[in-house]
């Protein structure tokens, strides 16, 4: 088999704060894939929902918007920022209320749709890492490595806290830990794609260890699977 002609799948599950993202970019960027953040997705159609003053309730509007939405990735000083609709909303989809309402728009069936169909097209076009809570088993179901980032919620919401204390952000300790094992509930209980490892994904618990870790074990669990896909 011609390894330059094989299109890599790695996709990257959990929970809420457990460092998806930022492991995703990183395991990226040290194998030249091209990194898809489909949280940002879910995020910048909250953020539209939430500008535009659509209820919640209002599944069609929503689904409406979402079909008609242009959410664009671009890199900027070496900063990825997000837009949707030319709207500059790589701040502004990070904070409050999108983060209290991202996980009920995510529960919307037909959001899911649209989106989900934008990132199948994107992981069949060039090697991919993606990130989120259902990539393994909906999104891209075929992966040739699926990985399960797990973490207590109290690891979670400090990793959180540091990471909006350092980026200036004011923030409560108490009150995201509180946020996400509400997010959790909620991503465990939906019926459109319910937050859980896929049945050969690789679990990895990063209560212990160190981000370089983390990438250090899905980057082996890829060399694995790619002696065993080239053999």
């Amino acid at each position: 088999m011609n390894k330059d002609n094989i299109i890599w799948q790695i996709a990257i599950d959990g929970p809420a704060g457990v460092g998806k993202s930022t492991v995703a970019k990183l395991v990226a960027q040290k194998l030249g894939f091209k990194y898809i953040d489909t949280g940002a997705m879910y995020r910048a159609i909250t953020y539209l929902v939430v500008h535009e003053n659509i209820p919640m309730s209002d599944s069609a509007a929503i689904y409406a918007l979402a079909q008609k939405a242009n959410i664009e990735f671009k890199i900027e000083n070496d900063k990825e920022l997000v837009f949707i609709n030319k709207i500059n909303v790589t701040d502004a989809i990070r904070q409050d209320p999108v983060n209290t309402m991202v996980s009920t728009l995510s529960a919307q069936s037909l959001v899911r749709k649209v989106l989900v169909a934008i990132q199948q097209q994107l992981a069949n076009s060039f090697s991919t890492v993606m990130d989120g809570r259902d990539i393994g088993t909906v999104v891209m179901p075929n992966a040739q490595l699926k990985i399960y980032l797990e973490a207590s919620s109290a690891v979670r919401a400090q990793r959180r806290y540091m990471q909006l204390t350092d980026k200036g952000y004011k923030a409560d300790l108490q009150e995201i830990e509180l946020m996400i094992n509400q997010r959790d509930e909620q991503d465990k209980a939906r019926l459109a794609s319910p937050l859980k490892p896929a049945p050969n994904a690789v679990i990895i618990d990063t209560d212990n260890l160190t981000m370089t870790e983390v990438i250090e074990a899905i980057i082996n669990e890829l060399n694995k699977v790619k002696s065993l896909t080239l053999h």
